[in-house]
């Protein structure tokens, strides 16, 4: 890293820590390195504080879960789940990358295209996988168009009604239970199903 040149522990223990943390990625997430701050993130100052906020929660959750013992109250995974909806071209994604950089974690952005499958049982198979990664890399997960897999449960007429209803069932159980941070993006946030947004 240093090049021969003498370089302080301090500057790259973060970045050292963030690499032995990082795994082998998989085809159904992409790894952001952040390059926005909290300094490039132009909003209005509530909503700037609250974007920021995201991150000071995940830092004390620890905390309030094990050393506090609130963890035993929540049921699932203790994890925070946050969900920014907003016409395409608002800073959805780019507030998310900022909460990273702010926590230093990874960034994992879910490759829908690679996840989503037409085989039966396949999608639920990615998107564990996704989770098992976020999870390993202690990293934030982050679901752009997110309405594309976290669409309403329609009524069952055809078998392909009655699988896609278990997808996203499959998808709300998996997010229940993840004790990570996971933030979705969506232009449409009427077309994602009730049961997740009582979730955020």
């Amino acid at each position: 890293e240093s090049n021969g040149k003498p370089v302080s522990v301090d500057d790259t223990l973060k970045a050292a820590c963030a690499t032995v943390a990082r795994k082998t990625r998989g085809r159904f997430v992409g790894d952001v390195k952040p390059r926005r701050t909290a300094a490039d993130l132009i909003l209005p100052p509530d909503l700037h504080r609250q974007v920021i906020e995201i991150a000071s929660f995940t830092r004390v959750l620890p905390t309030v879960a094990e050393t506090w013992g609130f963890g035993r109250l929540a049921s699932g995974g203790s994890g925070i789940k946050c969900l920014f909806t907003g016409d395409p071209g608002t800073g959805k994604t780019l507030a998310a990358e900022v909460v990273a950089d702010t926590l230093g974690v990874p960034f994992l952005k879910v490759n829908i295209a690679e996840t989503v499958s037409k085989w039966v049982g396949e999608t639920e198979k990615n998107l564990d996988a996704a989770f098992r990664e976020a999870t390993a890399s202690n990293a934030l997960l982050f679901f752009d168009e997110a309405d594309a897999l976290f669409g309403k449960r329609g009524e069952v007429r055809h078998g392909v009604d009655r699988y896609a209803n278990l997808e996203v069932s499959h998808l709300l159980q998996r997010l229940e239970d993840h004790s990570g941070l996971v933030i979705l993006a969506s232009n449409l946030k009427d077309n994602i199903d009730p049961a997740f947004t009582r979730r955020f």
